[in-house]
């Protein structure tokens, strides 16, 4: 909930936001417990998806077929550079690893905005001919449940699967392209179920969502 408590503090007063965002970073780099669940991994994707939307880069760039070859391209040089030079699959972001495995740190960060960006710049260019398509309409509407999606799947994945689903998948390409990739698909739709059902108790969504889903 860090995330939307930045971007309401932002709103509410008057302050440089690039300021503001940075020295959250650096916040939450430095003090104690900073990874604890990743919020300090995943903070700057947040960041870039509120700076996406206020700048309106997808709507301006959206259908650029560069812009998608570009980052089709830094996603694969990177990846391949991982998995080619055998970097651990998880490395602890906070102070103490920046000083060793900052580079590591920083092509993971590569990776994940090329990525993403590559998947939402297709999926928008591919959104002139799926529009029409109903399923397609519906399955955008599961945007807004992504701060529940990430509260939820950071508990299955990490307090749950580890403890009951066993795999040992040795091709780091097979891992990352298909396992991974389907493994995401099946939490995802858990994580939305769970959704459904914890948002039926007013109490138990502000518990769990700060209470943006019961309203």
């Amino acid at each position: 909930m860090l995330n939307y408590s930045v971007a309401e503090l932002r709103r509410k007063i008057k302050i440089n936001e690039w300021l503001l965002f940075i020295v959250a970073c650096i916040i939450l780099f430095v003090i104690p417990k900073g990874s604890t669940l990743q919020v300090n991994l995943l903070f700057p994707y947040f960041i870039g998806g509120y700076m996406l939307r206020k700048y309106n880069v997808l709507e301006k760039y959206g259908k650029s077929s560069i812009l998608l070859f570009i980052m089709f391209l830094l996603f694969l040089v990177s990846l391949l550079y991982l998995c080619y030079n055998n970097i651990p699959e998880y490395v602890p972001v906070n102070y103490n690893t920046l000083h060793d495995c900052y580079f590591i740190i920083l092509m993971r960060y590569l990776v994940g905005f090329s990525g993403s960006l590559f998947f939402i710049l297709l999926i928008s260019k591919s959104d002139i001919f799926l529009s029409g398509m109903k399923l397609y309409n519906k399955m955008a509407l599961y945007g807004r449940y992504t701060l529940g999606i990430y509260v939820l799947q950071t508990i299955i994945v990490v307090n749950v699967f580890p403890d009951i689903v066993k795999w040992d998948v040795h091709n780091e390409l097979l891992l990352n392209l298909v396992v991974a990739p389907l493994v995401s698909l099946f939490v995802l739709l858990i994580c939305l179920v769970i959704i459904k059902l914890l948002s039926r108790s007013r109490a138990l969504d502000i518990l769990m969502f700060g209470g943006q889903y019961s309203k």
